[in-house]
This record gives C-alpha cells, sequence and structure tokens, in this order.
C-alpha cells in the first residue's frame, strides 16, 4: 500500500482521521498503558481491541505483582496492613511501569531486528515473573507446607526432649559424659547423695567375701573334729579311728571354738545382718529420692521445650515455607508437578504481554507507526542539515562581511597615506619656490 505523508511531521494521512472508538473510558487508559497514539490507531481503528487487551495484561500483571509482593511482606514483616498496602501497591506500579517499557519499546519494531530486541525483553520479563511467582506458588501450597512445618516442629520438640532426658541420667545409674550433652544441661539439683549406700554395699561385699573365707576354714576344722570324735578319718589319715570324745576329739573341738572365736566369725554375722537392714533403708530412701530427681529432669527438660516453643515465631516466615516446599517437592512428585506447572504459569502470566509481542507478526499499527517514526526521523535530519546549511552560509556570510569591513580599511588607509604624501610633496616644492 502506497503512504502519502503531507508532512514529514505528521505522519502518513492516507486515510483522514475518524477520531471514533477513542472514548474516554478504560479502554483508552489501557492503551495509554502500552503507549498507542490515539491519533494514528484512527487510522487502522481494527487494531484498538487489540491493543486495548494488551494493556489490560499489563494491568493484570502489576496486579499479580502487588498481590505478590504484599503476601510476601505479610510473611517477612510483622507490618499493620496500610504499610503491607502501601508497599504491595509501589510494587505493582513498579512492574507494570517495567512491563509498559517492555511493550512500549517494541512498538513500531519491524523486520528482522524484531526478534533480537524480544528475546532480551522476554528474558527481563521471565526473571520478573519467577520473583513474582514464588510468593503465589507458596500461596497455593500453604495449608500443606503450614502442617508439614508443625509435624517438623513437633519432631523437633520430642527430639529435643528426648535429648535433654538421655543427658540426664536416672538416679542411681552412672551420669552422662558425652561433650554433646553440654548443650543440655538443666538447672536440676543432683538427687540425695548414695554414696552411703554405695559405701554399705561394698563394704558388705568385702564382709561376704570374708566370711566365704573365714567359714571355709572354720567348716574344715569343725569336719575335722566331728570325723575325729566319730572315728571316721582313719588312722592313715592322721586321725586315731576311735570312737569318743578322745584327746584328739577335744584339742580338734577346742582348735575349731578358739577359731570360731579369734576370727568374729559371729560379729561377721552380726555385721552382715546389720548391713542389710542399712542397705534396705537407704535403698527405700535413694528410691524416693530418685522418683523426686526424675520427676524434676521431665519438668525442667519440658519447660526447656515449652520456653524453646514461645521463642518460636508465630507463623513460620517465608524462607521457611520456601525450604518446606523444597523438600515436599524432593519427597513427593506431585507436589514437585504442581510447583513447576504452578511457577510456570505464573511465569507465561507476567512474560505475556513481551509473549504477544514475540508470537505475532507486527501490526497495521505497528507498520505506520515504524513509517511514522521513519518519517519524522528523516524530518528530524532535514531539519538538522537545514539548520547545519543556515548556520555555515550565516558564518560564511559573516567572514564575507568581515573580509569586506578589513578590505575596505585598508583602502580608507592607503588613500589617507597617499593624501599625506601628496601633501607633504607640495609643502616641500613650495618651501624649494620660496627659495
Amino acid at each position: 500500500m502506497a503512504i502519502d505523508t503531507a508532512d514529514p511531521v505528521t505522519g502518513p494521512i492516507d486515510i483522514p482521521p475518524s477520531g471514533r472508538g477513542r472514548g474516554r473510558g478504560a479502554g483508552r487508559i489501557l492503551r495509554a498503558v502500552v503507549g498507542v497514539d490515539e491519533d494514528l490507531m484512527d487510522r487502522v481503528p481494527e487494531e484498538r481491541p487489540k491493543y486495548t487487551r494488551q494493556g489490560a495484561l499489563v494491568v493484570a500483571t502489576a496486579a499479580m505483582a502487588a498481590v505478590s509482593m504484599g503476601y510476601a511482606v505479610f510473611d517477612v514483616f510483622d507490618a499493620p496492613w496500610p504499610v503491607i498496602a502501601g508497599l504491595a501497591l509501589v510494587w505493582g506500579v513498579l512492574i507494570g511501569i517495567l512491563d509498559s517499557w517492555l511493550v512500549i519499546s517494541l512498538n513500531g519494531v519491524t523486520g528482522r531486528g524484531r526478534r533480537r530486541l524480544l528475546l532480551p525483553r522476554l528474558l527481563i520479563s521471565a526473571v520478573v515473573g519467577v520473583i513474582i511467582a514464588e510468593p503465589l506458588t507458596i500461596r497455593v501450597f500453604e495449608p500443606t507446607i503450614v502442617q508439614r512445618i508443625g509435624e517438623d516442629q513437633q519432631k523437633a520438640d520430642k527430639d529435643l526432649l528426648s535429648a535433654y532426658l538421655s543427658c540426664h541420667s536416672p538416679a542411681g545409674a552412672p551420669g552422662a559424659v558425652s561433650i554433646a550433652c553440654e548443650n543440655y544441661r538443666l538447672p536440676v539439683a543432683a538427687p540425695n547423695d548414695t554414696g552411703s549406700l554405695t559405701t554399705k554395699q561394698r563394704e558388705l561385699g568385702r564382709l561376704e567375701t570374708t566370711i566365704k573365707r573365714t567359714e571355709g576354714i572354720w567348716t574344715g576344722k569343725q569336719r575335722l573334729a566331728r570325723l575325729e570324735c566319730a572315728g571316721e578319718g582313719g588312722s592313715e589319715s592322721g586321725f586315731s579311728g576311735l570312737v569318743g570324745e578322745g584327746p584328739r576329739c577335744a584339742r580338734l573341738t577346742r582348735e575349731a571354738e578358739d577359731y570360731e572365736q579369734s576370727s568374729g566369725i559371729q560379729q561377721m554375722y552380726a555385721r552382715r545382718a546389720a548391713l542389710n537392714e542399712e542397705i534396705g533403708r537407704l535403698t527405700d530412701t535413694a528410691r524416693d529420692s530418685g522418683k523426686d530427681y526424675d520427676a524434676a529432669v521431665v519438668a525442667a527438660a519440658e519447660k526447656e521445650v515449652a520456653r524453646q516453643q514461645r521463642n518460636r515465631p508465630s507463623r513460620p516466615d517465608l524462607l521457611k515455607k520456601i525450604e518446606t516446599l523444597n523438600v515436599l517437592s524432593a519427597e513427593k512428585p506431585a507436589v514437585l508437578l504442581g510447583h513447576i506447572f504452578l511457577t510456570l504459569l505464573f511465569l507465561l502470566i507476567d512474560c505475556s504481554p513481551v509473549l504477544t509481542k514475540l508470537l505475532s507478526r507486527p501490526t497495521m499499527y505497528d507498520l505506520r507507526l515504524a513509517v511514522l517514526l521513519s518519517d519524522r526521523a528523516d524530518a528530524h535530519d532535514t531539519q538538522l542539515r537545514r539548520t547545519k546549511r543556515r548556520r555555515r552560509n550565516r558564518d560564511d556570510l559573516d567572514a564575507h562581511r568581515q573580509d569586506l569591513v578589513v578590505r575596505r580599511g585598508m583602502a580608507d588607509a592607503s588613500r589617507e597615506a597617499g593624501i599625506e604624501d601628496a601633501m607633504r610633496e607640495a609643502q616641500a616644492r613650495k618651501r624649494l619656490d620660496d627659495r
């Protein structure tokens, strides 16, 4: 189609603008978002709905960005709603301005360089889309994420309670000596001193050994006396072989009795009975004290776990949710697929203003705008050349005028010099005539 231009500055005028369909409502505002020239659009009114929808895409993307930022700010900062709404609005406006610039910078771009200009803008839009998509994806999976975070916290609380209890042995058991238990000490007093019980038990053990050894010797002496008195030993074993209480029987019996007295076996029996009674009493005391100690350890451990629960944020922050979503994605293929598809969906929505340019051919509006911009560039170049030429001519004229002034000055100076020479010559001749 041939396009005639009456003025290179105003652009093509092959079809007179009608002004119909402009309006002053939302459609014109949406087209203004993507930089539509309504005067030029009057020449291709069939393109008006397309650019209206393109402007709506930019506004929708900005609104989605505002919602995403509002949710992110709500998770990160404990701020009142007006502040959150203000920050979300500012972010939405910035994204709207960015997307608007990405689209406007492509208006009127035709030819082979179109895709080369589109790809960097699509990359910028994709980066922004990822930033916008993540909070919205988190919001979709929030119930599952919050449930998993709660389960992880419960498990962490159980593990912490178990660590505290394992690092405080029950009463009477050997104390924990692991280096890892240094971080799990509780302010609980040790149970009542069981050293006396341990001492008594050790004393009883030594006493039992002594009694056993002493009883062995004493029992042996009693056996020798009993065999001698019963005449059962036999002369070959050193016994008399006579039944009755003879000298040997009396001697062996006396030796057994003397050993009983000298060894203190009866006192040992009495001491053993006393130790058993005392150990029984101390065991009952230690058992009661141990119960109190174990109960105190459990109470202190539960109190420490509760304190850490109170120090925990009332709601998980955005980074915790992102981390949990990644864990769920690694564990559950369904969550992974949902995460990927939702992210791609939000990413496509954010890239849609630029994608519409990439996937569609240049419109008639783009072609006419390209011609208009080219005409305006040519007109501006022509005006610059004319201005440059006028400036150069003016400079040449000024130089010529200056040259004329110099020449006139030189001519006047030469004429005045000739007059002075003639006057001096006339005076000299007059003086000669006077002589």
